[in-house]
């Protein structure tokens, strides 16, 4: 999985690495059971204070007995998040009439900002100074630790984050905006074994299968959703988790839609995976094989009657060439649905992704093979956004193959060199005001033992380093003093 330096970003993972381990009791349990994952590993008492003291709350685990979410209908996606949000501040009890007004213009802000149009950043970030501080609204106080620009430690931040889910929770705002909160607290706090932890899970949870209840919700608020928490973690266990009460609340009601059918193809995707473990193939017993099949099998007629409802959706497209994937039946096949959905999305960086996989020398291809696609995705007058990265990403999947994943051997290749470079110079030529990635850059150039580039890199920092991504602040200390030395030595 290739990561950006602030925001991670999900790519061909949940497909090709399965977590295996959870195992369900023989007797079916009322309440689903969350799948372990790793804890937060922080040890502030105050995240721990915050995760207990909410323990209690009460759950209603059965969707027929909590109240029926209803919005009000609208014209469009945008009228509907806008007058949900108006009503969900109203019904909850935190108007002022010395604020009103300008928590009005951050909610027109933020949905035109989270659902039409990420570049008008300037003026989300003008409507959120312009709220005075007393306001209290549970969505404001998500808004304004979700969109803040200055940097805070992981545990500030997570904290902030468990705090407006609860707020949010408290609150009678509409369950779409509950769970968006709730994924980004479960996200920080890193989704913990502890009950408290999975009391954060059940929430979020919840919220979904409520947005999911909401027939008048538009049909891509509640699919988008869906789709983050299904592919939210690895493994069978959570898909199981996830799905046990949603599909039926999905079929019920969305069950007419493209939507439903794309999701159900997704689904069986991640069942099939399950099935199959994520082991070499000579692990695998016959019964994980015939799953496997199964679930694929099932998976392609879902999505082929996705396709049939809709032959405009690149996302069907994209899914079909993971049912290939683990299909093989062959290449062209591969290539027909590659070349669909980039003819669709010419920024799909998922797809060109995904295309580079199936052609590495693990799979049905060469690194001759991947290399001359990787190449093509960096030189393409016809594809953006992070497509060129894909080259880059190659590199990284190659040397995990030949396990030479820190090894100078395969870094230190010219060759190797000269595509990292390509890949990140034709990126941020389409892309010049991603700074975040200029981190990505930067350690890419310092594993290529291209110390001077690491050096320029770092300078371009303009939204502060994440000593995170570098393994912590001793960690990249230790890669600038490493790399003015070396650049030292080599000046004449």
């Amino acid at each position: 999985m290739r990561r950006k330096a602030r925001l991670s970003r999900s790519s061909l993972y949940c497909i090709c690495v399965v977590a295996a381990a959870w195992i369900h009791p023989g007797c079916k349990p009322k309440e689903a059971t969350i799948p372990p994952n790793q804890p937060h590993d922080s040890s502030n008492v105050t995240i721990q204070t915050e995760l207990q003291r909410a323990v209690d709350l009460p759950l209603v685990h059965d969707p027929s007995q909590r109240p029926l979410p209803v919005s009000r209908p609208a014209a469009d996606a945008r009228r509907w998040a806008l007058q949900a949000l108006e009503d969900g501040y109203r019904k909850s009890g935190r108007t002022n009439l010395l604020w009103d007004a300008t928590v009005q213009q951050a909610f027109a802000a933020y949905v035109d900002y989270s659902r039409l149009n990420t570049t008008n950043w300037p003026a989300l970030k003008a409507a959120l100074a312009r709220i005075p501080d007393e306001c209290d609204d549970a969505m404001i106080q998500y808004m304004r630790v979700r969109y803040r620009e200055q940097s805070e430690s992981k545990d500030a931040t997570t904290l902030e984050f468990l705090r407006a889910q609860e707020a949010l929770q408290r609150s009678e705002h509409h369950p779409a905006f509950t769970f968006m909160a709730g994924l980004r607290a479960v996200q920080s706090l890193g989704a913990g074994q502890s009950n408290a932890g999975a009391n954060r899970i059940t929430w979020t949870t919840i919220c979904l299968q409520d947005l999911a209840r909401d027939t008048n919700a538009p049909v891509d608020e509640v699919f988008n959703a869906a789709n983050q928490w299904v592919e939210f973690r690895r493994g069978k266990a959570w898909t199981d988790y996830v799905t046990r009460d949603l599909l039926p609340i999905l079929e019920q009601g969305w069950g007419h839609t493209e939507r439903w059918f794309r999701f159900r193809g997704r689904t069986e995707i991640r069942f099939a995976w399950g099935e199959r473990g994520g082991g070499y193939a000579n692990t695998v017993p016959e019964a994980g094989w015939e799953g496997f099949r199964q679930h694929l099998e099932q998976a392609e007629g879902f999505l082929a009657k996705a396709w049939q409802m809709n032959t405009n959706a690149a996302e069907t497209a994209y899914l079909i060439m993971r049912v290939e994937l683990g299909q093989g039946r062959s290449r062209p096949r591969m290539e027909t649905w590659f070349n669909r959905a980039m003819s669709l999305n010419t920024n799909f960086y998922d797809a060109a992704s995904l295309m580079s996989f199936y052609l590495e020398p693990r799979w049905y291809g060469s690194e001759a093979a991947a290399l001359k696609f990787a190449r093509s995705c960096a030189t393409s007058p016809q594809w953006g956004g992070q497509v060129p990265l894909v080259l880059a990403d190659l590199h990284r999947s190659l040397a995990r193959y030949y396990s030479l994943s820190n090894s100078p051997a395969y870094w230190h290749r010219p060759a190797v060199w000269r595509d990292v470079q390509a890949s990140y110079e034709r990126f941020f030529a389409l892309n010049p005001e991603a700074v975040n990635w200029r981190h990505n850059y930067a350690k890419d150039a310092y594993d290529c033992g291209q110390y001077a580039e690491f050096l320029q890199q770092a300078k371009r920092f303009t939204a502060g380093t994440n000593h995170t991504f570098f393994g912590g602040t001793e960690k990249f200390l230790e890669m600038l003093e490493r790399a003015s030395a070396a650049t030292a030595r080599a000046s004449p």
